[in-house]
């Protein structure tokens, strides 16, 4: 147990994203600086977390409106740590014209996992994911 409770009662829920063996959350950079996580909203269990941080966060200020910005898997590397493994998801034979020819420019490799299956299958419901959680 660390002393960060989102992280910890995420970690004990299983609620992140995980690398393409599916057990491992992926780990990204973020800001401020530093190691980050993702929630997968796609997985209940998520929503159960989600829906529990809000409420204990609410306890300690009563607010009225939650603004969730940055609502997609945004991560400072090329993929995350250690980086994306060499295979035809996460290197397609097309790839859109974009900044680096990577799927995983700015984000998670494509094939880390979420509840519904690869993240390169997912990647846009994310931010729907969340405020349907939120919502």
């Amino acid at each position: 147990p660390g002393t960060y409770r989102p992280y910890d009662l995420g970690e004990e829920m299983g609620v992140w994203v995980n690398n393409s063996d599916g057990t491992t959350p992926a780990v990204g950079k973020a800001w401020p600086p530093g190691d980050s996580v993702f929630p997968d909203y796609t997985n209940p269990r998520t929503v159960e977390w989600w829906t529990q941080m809000c409420l204990e966060f609410k306890d300690v200020l009563d607010y009225d409106g939650i603004w969730i910005d940055m609502n997609e898997p945004s991560s400072f590397l090329r993929g995350q740590y250690p980086g994306c493994a060499v295979n035809d998801i996460n290197n397609p034979p097309y790839v859109p014209s974009i900044s680096d020819r990577s799927l995983a420019q700015k984000t998670l490799c494509p094939d880390s996992k979420t509840y519904l299956g690869a993240h390169y299958n997912t990647h846009s419901l994310f931010g729907w994911s969340q405020t349907a959680a939120t919502f």
